[in-house]
């Protein structure tokens, strides 16, 4: 998945705060929505990878919708 990252989700998905451990749900709600919304208006996203900025341009983004589901 573009964004974020098993091993975070993982640590806090056993955190005690109820409202820490529906976060990662809240982000990967709005990863899909930023990838839709760049889709349709034909825009790249930029995120950070390895600690540096990427630009993934929406041909990337539509393949990536496109693809099958893998699990996590």
């Amino acid at each position: 998945m573009i964004g974020v990252k098993t091993m975070i989700s993982n640590d806090i998905s056993k955190a005690k705060n109820p409202d820490l451990r529906n976060a990662i749900i809240a982000l990967r709600r709005a990863s899909i929505i930023a990838r839709q919304t760049a889709i349709q208006t034909g825009t790249s996203i930029v995120t950070i990878r390895d600690g540096r900025l990427v630009r993934i341009p929406v041909e990337e983004l539509v393949r990536y919708d496109q693809a099958p589901p893998t699990a996590e």
